[in-house]
């Protein structure tokens, strides 16, 4: 049975949507998940079940008990797409985190094991001990992606490969390649959005803003549906939230993107249609261009065949 994590919240901000309320404060989760834990009775107005679209008067205390997917290390050994004495590439799943979200793992890795929670962090600690032991920085994550995004990642298993691959990315030798799908269809076959990305206000998003640092995301779209298009993404910078906030920009926002996509729409997608296919960098230690790819997961295929009906 799956661990739950459970939040309680206290509405402050009349006239909103339960699953908008949600989606603000519990990032992490897709609104179309967030709408399938209210309907399944997981969310409590004031000890009440609501819908969706219940609106809040504020005042009223808020309580979600959300279930964790049970990802241990023996399901991670199918994940990994290529492995060597440096370096080792994952095929990121939706819906797992990165690392815990304290920081006392930072300092004393063996913390990570007494998590509720799975991780990547946590999951690899176990099943890869020998890069806690290489005393790799936060165990061999130099890169991240969102819970909600799947795809290629590379994790460093000694010090050297850490520190190659860190510079690499600061210096932006590596490319890396996305995949997403967008509501919307753009006329041109190719976009590049440059944005500053930061901030908006007081609100924890990223978003494009002419207060954010400078950033640029070149696009091209792959395929077409009625409503709906295949677009393969190559961030020029590395921004948080980059290419999510320049399609939004752009007028195409990512499908599940809870804090772009449109309410009401279909097809609904099951997550945050944003996958990393593709990583080309120099291998730490031959120093030739290699490539990684991670083949798409099948709820992005499906939901894209969904778009095509």
């Amino acid at each position: 049975m799956s661990e739950l994590r459970n939040f309680n919240f206290l509405c402050e901000t009349p006239g909103l949507r339960l699953d908008r309320f949600l989606a603000a404060r519990i990032p992490d989760y897709s609104r179309t998940a967030l709408q399938s834990f209210i309907k399944d009775g997981r969310v409590l107005v004031d000890s009440h079940e609501q819908k969706s679209n219940f609106k809040l008067r504020g005042g009223e205390k808020i309580e979600v008990s959300f279930p964790i997917n049970s990802w241990d290390a023996a399901s991670a050994k199918d994940w990994i797409l290529h492995e060597d004495q440096d370096i080792l590439v994952i095929n990121k799943p939706a819906g797992i985190i990165m690392h815990p979200l304290s920081n006392s793992w930072l300092s004393n890795p063996e913390t990570i094991l007494s998590e509720k929670e799975p991780s990547i962090a946590g999951i690899f600690y176990q099943l890869r001990p020998g890069i806690a032991k290489a005393g790799v920085e936060r165990l061999g994550i130099v890169h991240r992606l969102d819970r909600q995004t799947s795809g290629v990642l590379l994790l460093a298993k000694n010090q050297d490969a850490e520190k190659n691959l860190r510079r690499q990315f600061k210096e932006h030798l590596l490319h890396k390649t996305y995949r997403a799908i967008t509501r919307g269809n753009p006329r041109q076959k190719r976009l590049r959005v440059t944005a500053p990305i930061g901030h908006a206000g007081m609100s924890r998003n990223f978003v494009a803003t002419p207060f954010g640092k400078p950033a640029e995301t070149g696009f091209k779209i792959l395929k077409s549906a009625p409503s709906a298009a295949l677009v393969e993404a190559h961030p020029l910078t590395g921004r948080t939230h980059q290419i999510r906030a320049h399609l939004a920009f752009a007028g195409y926002p990512v499908a599940g993107d809870f804090l772009f996509d449109k309410e009401n729409l279909l097809p609904v997608p099951p997550r945050l249609m944003l996958h990393a296919f593709e990583i080309t960098l120099s291998h730490p230690r031959t120093k030739k261009e290699t490539i990684f790819r991670a083949p798409l997961p099948r709820d992005f295929s499906d939901f894209w065949k969904q778009c095509l009906k």
